[in-house]
């Protein structure tokens, strides 16, 4: 009951960095400072607390002291109720701090403290998707490189094709931390899905340009042909995309909002990659080979 009472004093210390965003505290401390006051403020001595478990109806038992103590397997339970609407809140600094300070605690107790709950696995649950998304990503852009060498035959156009895709999804990212739109299970979605989606305009642009230069043998003017083509193309086509993804935004559920308006954000932002940064690339493709031949 020493240690019961010493976590519990702990858990709703204010001053503890992290504790402001706990809330309620529910143990068998509580419990015990509610028999004190009615036991005509003394406490509760071992046998007091042996025969009020031994003699309550088990019913009340199973309401009152099981969701705090378990005595067949010696644990003692808490009930912490955290501010998660906090935008403050960093929940894996959070429970690392906390239990840390409860290791703290307890160090030369004959017990150990481990934080479990709903809040724990959602946490958990958060950083598996944000490491698995980063790997994704990243096996994602390696395996379309490939691919670009494959279809353009060339390392220069690859590389402008993944360059291509990156900085709108670089911008996205950019325009989510300027806003304070948290990642979540949907938003940390956004990469992959657009990086798939968006791909198609720059094969189409590229194949496309390189037809129209081998008729015309002009960069400018295959990149006014190019536009005047498949660029009409793409935008119709993305058009519909957009408008396909802006029906989430009517949604009730906040994280379906955001995940439509991003959608629709980063195909914007896509489009005008592909459209103004990707003739950009091209038309300094070879001045740029030029400068790093003549650096050489």
């Amino acid at each position: 009951m020493r240690i019961i009472s010493k976590i519990d004093d702990f858990l709703k210390d204010k001053n503890v960095t992290g504790h402001e965003f706990i809330g309620n505290v529910s143990s068998l401390a509580s419990l015990l400072k509610l028999g004190k006051q009615i036991n005509q403020g003394r406490d509760l001595d071992d046998l007091s607390l042996a025969l009020i478990y031994s003699e309550m109806p088990a019913n009340y038992r199973e309401m009152v002291l099981s969701p705090f103590v378990n005595i067949e397997a010696n644990e003692a339970h808490f009930s912490v109720r955290t501010i998660d609407s906090d935008p403050r809140l960093r929940r894996a600094k959070f429970l690392k701090d906390l239990q840390s300070g409860l290791n703290s605690l307890l160090e030369g107790e004959q017990a150990s403290a481990q934080i479990s709950g709903i809040m724990v696995l959602y946490n958990n649950m958060l950083q598996s998707l944000m490491s698995s998304q980063i790997d994704t990503l990243g096996i994602t852009v390696l395996v379309l490189f490939v691919l670009f060498v494959i279809i353009f035959r060339s390392f220069s156009y690859a590389l402008i094709a993944i360059v291509v895709n990156l900085i709108p999804l670089c911008a996205c990212f950019g325009i989510m931390g300027v806003a304070g739109i948290p990642l979540d299970i949907m938003s940390i979605t956004i990469a992959a899905i657009s990086i798939g989606i968006g791909v198609d305009d720059v094969i189409h642009y590229i194949y496309r340009y390189k037809r129209e230069f081998a008729c015309l043998g002009d960069e400018a003017a295959a990149i006014r042909a190019s536009h005047a083509s498949i660029g009409y193309a793409m935008y119709y086509t993305s058009f519909a995309i957009i408008l396909g993804f802006s029906v989430m935004m009517m949604s009730n559920f906040w994280p379906t909002i955001y995940f439509g308006m991003l959608i629709c954000l980063v195909m914007s932002l896509l489009l005008l990659g592909a459209l103004i940064i990707l003739p950009s690339l091209i038309m300094s493709r070879k001045s740029l080979k030029f400068s790093l031949f003549k650096a050489k």
